[in-house]
């Protein structure tokens, strides 16, 4: 069984980084990878390092560790202004187009406001 096993660590990368993908702005303990593989915390750390630099890098989106008891990786998807605007100008193009979808074109719009915003202050 695979759960015995030794990970490689291109194995516990390509794992970790599906997971976190699969599982947007949701603090997963570090501890669930360390049972996963059998690891010890520093080297799924060391890990978790890796993915974040190439996140960054590549600008596919954001990783952020918390420390201490309660603490673990969380991966954000990144959205920069310039897409932010252009989806919320798509949602005012959509709502001029079809009646009966007011409401939710600017629940939406809203909800993109919102997003936008927290960008501006995550770049300033």
């Amino acid at each position: 069984m695979r759960d015995f096993m030794k990970f490689k660590r291109s194995e516990r990368i390509v794992y970790m980084t599906s997971y976190l993908l699969s599982h947007p702005n949701e603090l997963v303990p570090l501890t669930y990878f360390v049972e996963k593989f059998g690891q010890a915390k520093s080297s799924i750390s060391e890990d978790v390092q890796i993915i974040k630099d190439t996140f960054e890098k590549e600008e596919i989106g954001i990783i952020t560790t918390t420390a201490g008891a309660s603490g673990g990786v969380t991966f954000r998807h990144r959205m920069y202004y310039d897409e932010a605007e252009g989806l919320i100008r798509h949602c005012v193009i959509c709502c001029r187009r079809k009646k009966g979808c007011f409401l939710e074109v600017i629940y939406l719009c809203r909800m993109l406001l919102v997003i936008r915003d927290c960008l501006d202050k995550w770049e300033n």
